[in-house]
């Protein structure tokens, strides 16, 4: 077996890098969160989106005591996957084909899909979505509370204040699912923007 270590560059200067207690974790976790490794290092300017999602969905988990894995999206693969009952994209524009085939057959054997923005065409059809348009906010505050509609989600606030200044719009796909969540804009103002679509595949959000 290969163990790959990949440290993020923080800054131009000399550093050490340690590593004590080395050991296979999350091999079982139900939760697997795949990294956008391909789309950064494809396009640099997405290396910092890439990081800072990953990194606010990891600490959710964490903080919610559930267990996961991270898998770079180099390395998923049908095997990787295998058993995961949830799949988490938190920022992943684009990905290798192998990961796309591996992620959308997932779904296709029951797994679900956490998703966010943009993702692979075969993954958002295997979930049921449809990717739509993407829209920029007109004024600053546009997209600025993500409002949840009847019927309520178990366990969801009414609305969730979010700042976000581009989405790209979707819709689930004919018989799979609705519109739980719809944009309003900071001070209240309806949008008519999905903001999170649930299928029955999962649900995506659409920033």
């Amino acid at each position: 077996r290969t163990v790959r270590i990949s440290a993020w560059r923080g800054g131009g200067s000399r550093a050490d890098l340690f590593i004590a207690d080395l050991r296979a974790a999350g091999l079982d976790a139900p939760i697997a969160v795949i990294l956008g490794e391909s789309a950064a290092r494809a396009a640099p300017g997405e290396r910092e989106a890439v990081r800072t999602f990953t990194g606010s969905v990891t600490r959710c988990l964490r903080d919610a005591g559930l267990p996961h894995v991270v898998i770079a999206d180099s390395d998923v693969s049908p095997a990787s996957l295998e058993g995961r009952k949830i799949i988490i994209l938190p920022h992943n524009p684009s990905m290798p084909e192998a990961a796309v085939r591996a992620v959308a057959g997932r779904i296709g054997a029951g797994g679900k899909l956490i998703s966010f923005y943009g993702i692979p065409p075969p993954i958002a059809a295997a979930a049921g979505v449809e990717i739509g348009q993407h829209f920029r906010e007109r004024s600053p505050g546009e997209f600025g509370t993500i409002r949840f509609v009847d019927p309520p989600i178990a366990g969801m606030p009414g609305s969730v204040p979010q700042g976000s200044w581009n989405i790209l719009d979707a819709r689930p796909l004919p018989g799979r699912g609705r519109i739980a969540a719809l944009w309003d804009s900071r001070d209240g103002r309806p949008t008519g923007r999905a903001a999170v679509v649930a299928t029955d595949s999962g649900f995506h959000v659409t920033h």
